[in-house]
């Protein structure tokens, strides 16, 4: 059985699914040599997903799909919860 990834960032899914591939062959550099923003993170991410298999998709954000949507609130009230305790 295959997971579903759902994402409003084709970023996102454009770099775990065909960008990360050269990226590690070229040791986090992107095609411009420079390194990959955020590589920390992507090696994280690549190393969550690779132990499942996983179908990408992605979703245009703020169009009305209902997990998108729900996923946008949560996120919105962490952060809000988050700076009101700091």
């Amino acid at each position: 059985m295959r997971d579903r990834f759902i994402t409003d960032s084709k970023y996102v899914k454009q770099g775990i699914t065909e960008w990360i591939i050269k990226w590690k062959v070229n040791g986090f550099q992107n095609s411009k040599k420079k390194p990959v923003v955020n590589a920390d993170l992507w090696v994280q991410l690549d190393d969550l997903t690779s132990k499942h298999k996983i179908n990408w998709f992605w979703v245009k954000g703020h169009a009305g799909h209902e997990f998108n949507e729900r996923a946008d609130l949560l996120a919105n009230k962490g952060l809000d919860d988050m700076l009101e305790s700091s």
